[in-house]
């Protein structure tokens, strides 16, 4: 379950290769979700090495810019699939990633 949070994204060889199928469920406190633990279903990935998923928060795809664009996930995804093929270790890739997002919404 997504808790609120966008799908995923699953990045294979410097590509997205794909977002992450995960049921949609209202945020954490809100609608009809208990904390049982048989409530939550599990969503499965087959990684195979150097695969990496990015988990993001839907401020970073709706952060608008100064036209009321927002940032998307087409333009996360594009900015990824670049910057994971730069041979940056991962932490460093997150890093770069951050810089465009806020730039998009003026700081």
């Amino acid at each position: 379950m997504t808790a609120g949070h966008p799908q995923p994204l699953h990045l294979r060889r410097a590509t997205v290769f794909s977002a992450v199928q995960v049921r949609r469920a209202p945020p954490l406190g809100l609608g009809s979700f208990t904390a049982d633990i048989r409530d939550v279903d599990i969503a499965e990935v087959v990684l195979e090495p150097g695969d990496a998923l990015l988990f993001y928060t839907d401020g970073v795809i709706d952060g608008r810019g100064a036209d009321g664009d927002a940032f998307g996930e087409e333009r996360l995804a594009d900015l990824l699939t670049r910057e994971s093929s730069s041979d940056r270790p991962p932490s460093e890739v997150l890093r770069v990633l951050v810089h465009p997002v806020i730039e998009h919404q003026q700081g």
